[in-house]
């Protein structure tokens, strides 16, 4: 995740790259971050470990339905006997695609 937080950064700076001195651990999380980033227009180069896209940046106007992240409630509901709730998710938006 610390690679996807610097590559979100890298069209903010002007002649940047990020190269990478050990092997690539979450390549699927990776990924996923330059898919997101070509939906705004951005594109990441990778060659050999080295990061590269176009700087000074400029953010279109855009609107992005992110989803919540249940991930962390594991750590707090643990030590408990699950709770008996039922979660309805059926009036929330559908994240972003494209056609």
């Amino acid at each position: 995740q610390y690679l996807s937080g610097l590559l979100c950064i890298l069209p903010l700076c002007k002649n940047a790259k990020i190269t990478l001195t050990t092997p690539r651990e979450s390549a699927g999380y990776v990924d996923m971050t330059i898919s997101a980033m070509s939906k705004f227009g951005i594109t990441v180069t990778e060659n050999n470990g080295t990061y590269t896209c176009s700087g000074n940046y400029t953010s279109p106007n855009h609107e992005l339905c992110a989803w919540g992240d249940w991930s962390n409630a594991a750590f707090f509901l643990s030590p408990f006997e699950p709770p008996a709730i039922e979660l309805d998710f059926s009036d929330t938006p559908l994240p972003y695609t494209s056609a």
